[in-house]
């Protein structure tokens, strides 16, 4: 099949199919990124050029055949790759994975920024930020409230070096923040540098303090085979590199049962957040004498350590986090007959760490 290269394609390209890789994939879940996905982007990549370009349905890595798609105008703002289009899926687009595609596929998609020209770029949400670096400051997930109209959410604060020994801060929001691990990575007896490609940031200050900020767009590789990575390597082979941890204690832990009688869930007010007391027409705050409320998990568990067992309960956010989707969500599907619904039974036997 001849494929059309995403540099030929045009508006007026209705017909036209496309092979390409999905080398980048995120979801835009809201501003404390909790929510049902709102939409999805995608990079995606031929063996020539990039576009940016939007779906939800098919998964990071692949190559696929597209057909039917819009070819539009790129956005102008949070872009993460440069580009006088980009491409639409409808309700009509096909996809199929590629049987013989190309082998001169890129597996990353990235434009690196130097540090030294981060402080330029303050405020600017025309492209997303691309920067490599040594992870050499990780801390813990810590829940903030931005501002008095918004939830809280979760972050986390990391450090990265560049070969010049300059370092920034990159703060992680939402479940960037809860999914970013090293501990695969990072051998502390063999201490060797972790080089991170972070991708999709933002260039932020507060305070006076440069920092790059990292939310649903953000996405990071490890050690990853591009040859700006070779100077990082080469600067740090013969060095050992402690990953500093901050924050309070860490306990892993394997799920053991979930506590029977006890609800997964409970009412809180939307003014106060304070737990409702249940009514004639429902539940009721008599803090506030409110009677808007919305669910907030409450997981109630045995854990094991190996060494010994404790209940724990986790609320709201840290909840959602273990179980990966939003109360709301579960609170439509679960069935009368159930006393945990198959997401929150499915913990059992997995291991978390707190």
């Amino acid at each position: 099949m001849v494929y059309t290269l995403l540099p030929d394609l045009h508006p007026n390209d209705h017909y036209a199919t496309v092979c390409v890789r999905v080398t980048r994939k995120w979801e835009y879940r809201g501003l404390n990124d909790d929510g049902e996905p709102q939409h999805v982007d995608l990079v995606i990549a031929d063996h020539e050029e990039m576009v940016h370009e939007f779906n939800n349905q098919i998964e990071e890595g692949e190559i696929y055949e597209l057909k039917r798609f819009r070819v539009t105008n790129a956005k102008t703002l949070y872009k993460a790759v440069d580009g006088r289009y980009m491409i639409k899926f409808t309700i009509h687009t096909l996809i199929a994975v590629a049987k013989r595609p190309p082998t001169t596929f890129p597996r990353y998609t990235y434009r690196l920024t130097a540090f030294e020209e981060l402080s330029m770029l303050v405020g600017n949400v025309q492209n997303f930020i691309d920067v490599l670096g040594v992870v050499v400051e990780i801390g813990e997930v810590e829940m903030i409230q931005p501002s008095n109209n918004q939830a809280s959410t979760a972050t986390r604060k990391l450090v990265l070096t560049n070969v010049s020994g300059l370092q920034m801060q990159l703060t992680l929001w939402g479940q960037r923040a809860t999914q970013f691990n090293v501990d695969g990575i990072y051998n502390n007896e063999e201490r060797k540098a972790v080089v991170g490609l972070f991708v999709g940031c933002l260039v932020k200050s507060y305070r006076g303090q440069d920092y790059l900020s990292g939310s649903s767009a953000c996405k990071w590789y490890f050690n990853p085979e591009i040859p700006e990575a070779e100077e990082f390597h080469n600067r740090y082979a013969d060095e050992h590199i402690e990953i500093r941890r901050l924050g309070g204690c860490r306990c892993t832990v394997t799920i053991a049962r979930l506590v029977p009688d006890v609800s997964w869930w409970f009412p809180t007010c939307v003014r106060c957040g304070k737990t409702c007391t249940p009514d004639p027409n429902g539940y009721i705050c008599y803090a506030c004498n409110n009677n808007i409320y919305r669910h907030k998990y409450k997981l109630v568990f045995v854990a094991s350590d190996g060494t010994a067992e404790a209940e724990m309960i986790c609320f709201g956010q840290v909840g959602q986090r273990i179980v990966g989707k939003p109360v709301e969500h579960l609170m439509r599907t679960v069935r009368r007959d159930e006393e945990f619904p198959p997401d929150i039974a499915g913990i059992v036997s997995q291991k978390y760490t707190f």
